[in-house]
Parts: C-alpha cells; sequence; structure tokens
C-alpha cells in the first residue's frame, strides 16, 4: 500500500511540475510523460542501491537535461 502512494504521488508531482515547466515554456519536452519518473529516479536508485555508490550533480542533472529542451534559468546550470 505505502509503495503504491509513494509512486503515486511521486508521479503527480513530477506530472504537475513539469506542466507547469511547459505551460512557461520554461521546457519542451522530448520525454514521454510516463516514463518520468522512471528516468529520473532509475539512475540514481541504480548507482545506490546496485552499485553501493554515490550520486553525483552530473548523474542527478543528466537525466533532468534528457527530458527535453530546457529554456532560461535552467540552462545556466
Amino acid at each position: 500500500m505505502q509503495r503504491g502512494y509513494c509512486l503515486e504521488a511521486l508521479n503527480e508531482r513530477l506530472e504537475v511540475a513539469l506542466a507547469l515547466a511547459v505551460a512557461s515554456r520554461e521546457i519542451d519536452m522530448f520525454a514521454d510523460p510516463l516514463d518520468l519518473s522512471a528516468i529520473l529516479v532509475g539512475p540514481i536508485i541504480y548507482r545506490t542501491a546496485m552499485q553501493a555508490g554515490t550520486v553525483s550533480h552530473h548523474l542527478i542533472d543528466q537525466p533532468i537535461d534528457s527530458l527535453g529542451r530546457w529554456q532560461g534559468p535552467a540552462t545556466r546550470r
């Protein structure tokens, strides 16, 4: 039950955040909205759980950058 709630909450929040980013023209989306959680969370879980490693800023930036073409402040990282 808790796992389902966590996944639902994560998906919902990502969907809302990215819908706002699209609406404000902050991003032109490339990624399928159904894949967002896997694209963003997958590499972090893999690095920590499977490789017992740490998550770098670069590893966080790559999946975020792959979602689409970012405009404005987000491109000044």
